[in-house]
């Protein structure tokens, strides 16, 4: 009798215990650095570059020695830990500190005004410390065009002004950190838009460019500065920009990619019908989005001063204080393709009607254009 007693009592109390194992939550605590990487610079011989500024977000475990990978702490992200209320700022050197998470996986949301869209991470945190692996955010690229005086061609007034004003937007009136780059006039060749785009060193695809072109175009192509205006035995433009070899020399980009042209016929730039929205061929891929500022068989206006009509709009509509606060439809300080292009379109309608109509594809394009 004794000898089956033991055991069943050995198989109760281990059952006990285990019980009581079982009801306990283990946590672990989660430390992690949130920096900017600070670029040196794009090298290019032929390209004026703007004021250098942040380039990448990194986080990590630990902070960096500044001096030597380039890397300064992002003070003040907010970092929200799924399961967990409210969110963790991080401190002056970019560090933040999560204590008594339960264990498991997590998913970690990182959010700062310099960033053009939040960093997501999934984490699985141990008993124990835990750190977070490295990421990278994402670093906006602007190239900004602009063509009046033509080697070949007849000038287009307003347009390297209109750049101008482009280019402002871009350096002065976002909060997101990048690197702007201008070509006007002679510098705005075929050759060297081609090695502008192709040296962009976008390096993730929470990479972004932003290419706004001002300046002559027709169906289908845009002219550089250098455009003789002759055609090959086929008919396209022998010395101008297709659609087909601006893909070809974007598709390399790593990110999201914004097209904004101004000029007289701009949408058959992206093969756009005259009753049609806009229907990119060569650009018809998820990561474009492609604003023009005319359709089919419509001439660019240009207002009293030699500016564009929509670049006017599009200018005051991303850094006018009054005027920014209607194309940011929802208030959330974030303007897309979708809200400026709708804000340009109505504006252009009160002035001209149907004369000149801007276009988007897609039509629904939600791409961030600026943060303010």
């Amino acid at each position: 009798m004794r000898r089956r007693f033991y055991p069943a009592l050995l198989l109760v109390l281990f059952l006990v215990l285990a019980g009581c194992t079982m009801g306990v939550t283990r946590y672990g605590d989660l430390r992690g650095y949130v920096g900017i990487r600070v670029n040196p610079g794009i090298q290019s011989q032929e390209i004026l570059l703007g004021e250098i500024n942040p380039e990448d977000v990194v986080i990590s475990s630990q902070a960096f020695d500044e001096s030597e990978d380039n890397i300064m702490p992002l003070a003040g992200a907010k970092v929200y830990i799924s399961g967990q209320k409210g969110y963790i700022p991080t401190e002056q050197d970019g560090i933040f500190r999560a204590y008594r998470l339960p264990v498991g996986w997590k998913t970690i949301t990182i959010f700062h005004p310099d960033l053009r869209k939040e960093i997501i991470r999934n984490k699985l945190v141990q008993e124990g410390p835990n750190t977070l692996d490295d990421a990278i955010g994402g670093v906006g690229y602007y190239l900004v065009i602009g063509i009046e005086k033509y080697e070949y061609l007849p000038d287009a007034p307003g347009t390297v002004s209109d750049a101008l004003s482009v280019v402002d937007v871009f350096e002065n009136h976002t909060k997101l950190p990048g690197y702007v780059m201008d070509l006007t006039n002679r510098k705005a060749t075929k050759e060297n838009i081609e090695e502008a785009i192709k040296n962009i060193p976008g390096v993730t695809p929470d990479d972004y460019l932003v290419l706004y072109f001002a300046g002559r175009m027709g169906w289908d192509f845009l002219s550089p500065y250098n455009d003789n205006g002759m055609l090959d035995r086929d008919g396209v433009p022998y010395g101008a920009i297709t659609d087909t070899e601006l893909e070809l020399w974007l598709r390399e980009f790593p990110g999201d990619v914004t097209v904004i042209l101004d000029g007289s016929e701009s949408a058959t730039f992206a093969d756009g019908e005259e009753t049609l929205p806009i229907r990119p061929l060569a650009l018809q891929k998820p990561r474009y989005t492609v604003i023009s500022s005319a359709g089919r068989d419509q001439n660019a206006h240009v207002i009293e001063g030699g500016h564009g009509l929509f670049t006017n709009y599009l200018v005051s509509g991303l850094s006018e204080p009054d005027e920014r606060i209607k194309a940011d439809r929802n208030r959330d300080g974030t303007i897309t393709a979708h809200e400026i292009f709708e804000y340009v379109r109505m504006k252009m309608i009160g002035d001209v009607g149907e004369a000149q109509v801007p276009e988007l594809y897609p039509e629904r394009a939600n791409t961030v254009i600026l943060r303010y």
